[in-house]
């Protein structure tokens, strides 16, 4: 077992703690990079596609955009958005009222993609925000 001097301890838990914060922060930039794709996925499957003349423009769509960190430290932010339909988001999700006084159908897609999205993060971190602190432990003792 190493020992550490007084003098050194709190250079050293600093350093442990780096270390610690740059494993969950790559562990988060690949789960924010696998939870985009799986709700670009999953929204480009579910949207509805216009019969006739000019269909498919709102499927085909849905961009991501990744805005990049405005200073250190901060992660990088992904939307999943509709470049050239974005009006029609809502009306399709939750549908409306027409102007003689009936509804059309909702097509829920963004819903189930965002929910798709959400739950790779609540297994992450349940489980793998914890290995970083039990490999640092390993480096310490």
């Amino acid at each position: 077992m190493a020992t550490i001097r007084v003098d050194e301890l709190d250079q050293r838990i600093a350093d442990v703690l780096d270390k610690y914060r740059g494993m969950v922060r790559d562990g988060v930039e690949d789960e924010m990079e696998g939870a985009a794709a799986i709700a670009m996925r999953i929204v480009r499957d579910k949207s509805p596609v216009r019969k006739g003349k000019g269909g498919g423009k709102y499927k085909k769509g849905w961009k991501l955009y990744r805005e990049k960190a405005k200073f250190k430290g901060q992660l990088q932010t992904l939307i999943v958005y509709n470049k050239t339909q974005y009006r029609l988001i809502h009306l399709l999700e939750f549908g409306h009222q027409t102007s003689k006084g009936t509804r059309t159908k909702a097509y829920p897609h963004v819903q189930p993609a965002e929910d798709a999205a959400k739950r790779p993060w609540l297994t992450w971190i349940g489980s793998s925000a914890i290995r970083p602190i039990a490999e640092l432990l390993t480096i310490v003792s």
